[in-house]
């Protein structure tokens, strides 16, 4: 979704757009509140209620019944809040529908279920510029939040200002309604246009990792971690940065992607190292790589030995810049080594102790 500080920007066009008498003050206050009211059914993440169900988030308060219900009831209050009833209705329904529709043009999170309670499908529309706000205001002061707020700036503040003033002008000059229509329009257009050629970049960054040949590992022998680097998109992430760190082993070696440029530690440096690897502009796909590091025969048995990758990227990530994975393994005692004959020296020892028997038993015999 929008931040809650974007959705209101529907209802003050309006307001800017048809002026005080025809939207009051009061009229307008309501109006900001219902904008962002939809979002009442986050409080159902706290309460256990299911995301995909029908008062989950982007459920039922996001839906145009929903918004019909709330200006039903504006439109009953309308004398206490200044505005014939007729346009309370109209003002406040499209103030709530508008929540559900911004968040069809976001790119991330489930659909929106417009049409519940008739049916929970979730829609998304075709276009879906809006990079996808958080839930909650902790990380709205963060880098990632100002990015954000850039884009809603030139997403959806930006043209709803283009209309608020045609609809301002429209009024000043007295113009006629086809007019200012056409005027609204070709500012949209041109709005949009620019939106589209500035739209923020993103990319969702994600790691796997394991270890090879499962666990637990044989103390004494080389264990090889594979390290799964994911660029889910929507676009190249710029400037990545993985840094992977072993404990309890000796480096051996490391096996890298093409394009990505990495640092190691010397073979046999340990018992724990760092290994860091970059590149300029990963694509959407995967990379994978392959860590070996030696497990010392006198480790001891038992969990576990760690390793912790950390990744970052200077493009916005819709679940958050930067992260860390980690994965574990148990240790296992070394095979223990059982002395043995090669065969033809067993052959031989059993001719042998068969001549030797078979020579005491001849000299033993009575006469």
């Amino acid at each position: 979704m929008p931040t809650v500080l974007t959705h209101p920007a529907v209802p003050l066009a309006l307001a800017l757009g048809t002026g005080g008498r025809l939207t009051p003050p009061r009229v307008l206050a309501v109006g900001v509140v219902c904008s962002s009211l939809p979002d009442v059914d986050s409080l159902g993440f706290w309460a256990g209620v299911p995301y995909a169900s029908l008062f989950g988030h982007r459920g039922f308060t996001h839906s145009l019944f929903f918004a019909m219900l709330v200006a039903a009831i504006g439109c009953a209050a309308a004398p206490a809040l200044g505005a014939g009833r007729a346009w309370a209705f109209s003002f406040l329904a499209i103030s709530t529908a508008s929540h559900g529709l911004l968040d069809t043009c976001t790119n991330g999170g489930l659909g929106i279920a417009l049409l519940s309670p008739f049916s929970n499908h979730r829609f998304f529309a075709p276009w879906r510029p809006i990079p996808v706000s958080p839930i909650g205001v902790h990380g709205l002061a963060s880098s990632h939040g100002r990015s954000l707020f850039a884009a809603e700036l030139l997403l959806v503040w930006l043209p709803c200002l283009a209309l608020g003033l045609a609809g301002f002008v429209a009024r000043k000059m007295r113009i006629s309604m086809k007019k200012a229509a056409w005027v609204s329009v070709l500012t949209l257009l041109a709005s949009s246009s620019a939106s589209r050629a500035a739209r923020a970049q993103s990319a969702d960054l994600g790691v796997l990792k394991a270890p090879l040949g499962g666990s637990p590992v044989t103390a004494g022998t080389n264990l090889t971690w594979w390290i799964h680097l994911e660029n889910a998109g929507p676009d190249n992430a710029a400037a990545v940065s993985l840094v992977d760190t072993f404990a309890d082993g000796n480096f051996v070696s490391l096996s890298s992607p093409p394009g990505w440029s990495c640092t190691t530690p010397p073979p046999g440096a340990g018992p724990s190292g760092t290994v860091s690897c970059s590149i300029a502009s990963l694509p959407i796909g995967h990379s994978d790589f392959y860590l070996s590091v030696h497990i010392a025969a006198e480790t001891p048995t038992g969990c576990c030995l760690t390793n912790t990758a950390i990744w970052d990227s200077t493009t916005p990530d819709p679940d958050g810049n930067g992260g860390f994975a980690m994965s574990a393994v148990a240790v296992a005692a070394p095979v223990p080594v059982v002395p043995t004959l090669e065969y033809r020296g067993l052959i031989a020892l059993i001719v042998l102790l068969a001549g030797i028997g078979a020579l005491t038993v001849k000299l033993w015999r009575p006469a």
